[in-house]
């Protein structure tokens, strides 16, 4: 792998974001870009290690938390640097969850195509074998599609106390975000998938803004999301990259059965600092949580065959009751 480029080290510069939701000062530590890695759009942190996996890319990476290489797992046999857009499996949502004691990575095509109705589930608990195994979605977008998402287009992936989150991405044409609640019958019982549909209200000046990707913080049992704005008409096709944002919704094991859900917070990246524009922020997930200070990671695919990765921190305000 060629040597990462640091763009900056901007520890110590903090902003604060001025709205009428309850804000948090945010601190860019960190930002670095891969050359040789293509279209990140899953990241996940566990046991002190990142594991990102790019939508073309034909293995994902795992890491340390400055962005150094560990390790590598491939996912596909293609031989180019890119899978073709056709044919690439188009992972774009990951989550670690707990399956019958064991913890494993779970990582979900985007099933806006038929080869992008993919779920594979890599076993973490044994870090030199990494089994791996493959299962289709096939069915679960066939029953979303009877059930009001009328463009299945997965992007993001949370475990909430044996709950499974799964994020549908809008764009022009599906205005719409989704949250879909489900369990792990994906994997163990395909002929019996049970789920739940809510909307996710978002509105950012009459802009279509599409959630890109979802983590759970279980101390505050809070679902951190981020977005991204795109000019695209489709799941399939790119378009003009716009500003990208993050929220979180309090309490989310409380709201798995309303049809409807509102952000608790929600705010511009484009505000914190000039390196967030013009990046489309395809996923979030977070390393540490000491007192009310949030440290997380950020990486952007801006459809360019490199993916770029942002530390920060988010000092968060509590809640007025």
């Amino acid at each position: 792998m060629k040597k990462l480029i640091n763009l900056s080290l901007l520890a110590g510069i903090t902003i604060l974001i001025s709205c009428k939701m309850p804000q948090p000062k945010v601190t860019l530590i960190k930002t670095v870009t891969f050359n040789d890695f293509p279209s990140g759009s899953a990241l996940e942190f566990h046991n002190n290690k990142l594991y990102l996996a790019g939508d073309d890319a034909t293995q994902f990476l795992i890491l340390d938390t400055n962005y150094n290489r560990l390790d590598s797992i491939t996912l596909d046999s293609a031989r180019t640097p890119r899978v073709p857009k056709d044919i690439k499996l188009d992972f774009e949502a990951s989550t670690i969850i707990n399956n019958k004691g064991k913890e494993q990575l779970l990582l979900l095509g985007s099933a806006s195509t038929t080869v992008r109705e993919k779920l594979f589930v890599v076993d973490l608990g044994d870090e030199a074998a990494h089994q791996l195994q493959v299962y289709s979605t096939s069915e679960l977008k066939k029953q979303l599609e009877k059930n009001s998402i009328k463009e299945v287009n997965f992007e993001g992936a949370a475990y909430v106390h044996g709950t499974l989150i799964i994020s549908n991405r809008a764009n022009k044409s599906q205005p719409n975000n989704h949250l879909i609640f489900t369990d792990l019958s994906l994997i163990d019982n395909f002929d019996n998938i049970h789920f739940r549909i809510a909307k996710l209200n978002l509105e950012v000046d009459g802009k279509v803004v599409g959630v890109s990707g979802l983590t759970y913080e279980p101390k505050n049992d809070r679902l951190y999301f981020c977005v991204s704005t795109e000019e695209t008409s489709s799941a399939y096709d790119d378009g003009e990259i716009g500003e990208s944002y993050i929220g979180y919704i309090n309490n989310i094991s409380e709201k798995t059965t309303g049809k409807e859900i509102s952000p608790d917070l929600f705010f511009s990246l484009d505000n914190v600092n000039p390196v967030f524009k013009n990046q489309k922020i395809e996923s979030i997930c977070i390393e540490s949580i000491k007192g009310n200070i949030i440290t997380l990671h950020l990486v952007a695919d801006n459809d360019d065959g490199t993916s770029k990765l942002f530390k920060l921190t988010l000092e968060i305000e509590k809640d007025k009751d």
